[in-house]
């Protein structure tokens, strides 16, 4: 998994890191940050809407990851904390980061596949997980991979990193679960499910600490990671 083996996060623990990113975050949770350009002049077409949202070239991205328990319908998505039960898992599942519930009001929630593929729907009513296609669309609009890598991080939560976020999107490195069921990259990791299936893996878009770009990886349908939505056109 490429985009995932960062130098650092494959062999720090997380809890080593939650407390500091977690009170970085709650400063910042519903909050839009102050988009200030970095020494390079970034040029960005950003409009803030509102609390939750901002325009960015033709799209509109919620601004915060995805945190919900039930999918559009009503019927819950069922928790799994065991590592065990998760690695097994064939059907729609959610966890917290490192499975505590504090962590949700800044990283939101880590799904599976299942459970983002699931036809009554994980994203709110109005808005949809998007493609690859959609994702490569945002980059472009942001100057290219590497432009992109440092306009979509947040100021908070990137272990000894300067990011400027002048577009908003504010992406919060909030780690993934793997295979086994451990939780790693917390600080290091930032990465989001698509909806473009190839073969029998997902594409994932993510930024790593030590990455220059914004990457795309095929990855396994049971990893747990965030979800970022973007409103219906």
């Amino acid at each position: 998994m490429k985009i995932f083996k960062t130098n650092l996060c494959t062999t720090l623990k997380i809890v080593v890191l939650i407390v500091v990113l977690i009170v970085g975050c709650r400063k910042k949770v519903n909050q839009i940050e102050n988009r200030q350009l970095s020494n390079e002049s970034i040029k960005v077409d950003t409009i803030s809407l509102n609390d939750y949202e901002i325009k960015i070239g033709n799209q509109i991205w919620m601004i915060q990851n995805l945190n919900v328990d039930t999918f559009r319908n009503g019927d819950t998505i069922p928790e799994v904390s065991d590592p065990i039960k998760w690695a097994k898992l064939l059907t729609p599942a959610w966890c917290y980061l490192e499975n505590k519930k504090e962590n949700s009001e800044c990283y939101g929630r880590l799904y599976n596949w299942f459970a983002v593929n699931d036809p009554r729907g994980l994203s709110p009513k109005g808005y949809h997980i998007p493609s690859l296609v959609e994702w490569n669309e945002l980059v472009k609009s942001l100057g290219g991979a590497s432009s992109a890598n440092k306009s979509l991080r947040s100021t908070y939560g990137w272990v000894s990193d300067k990011s400027y976020n002048p577009s908003g999107f504010s992406a919060i490195p909030g780690a993934y679960r793997a295979l086994d069921g451990e939780f790693l990259c917390a600080g290091y990791f930032a990465g989001w499910w698509t909806t473009t299936v190839n073969k029998n893996k997902v594409f994932v878009v993510g930024l790593g600490w030590d990455r220059n770009t914004v990457e795309q990886e095929k990855l396994e349908k049971q990893l747990g990671i965030s979800v970022r939505c973007i409103r219906n056109y």
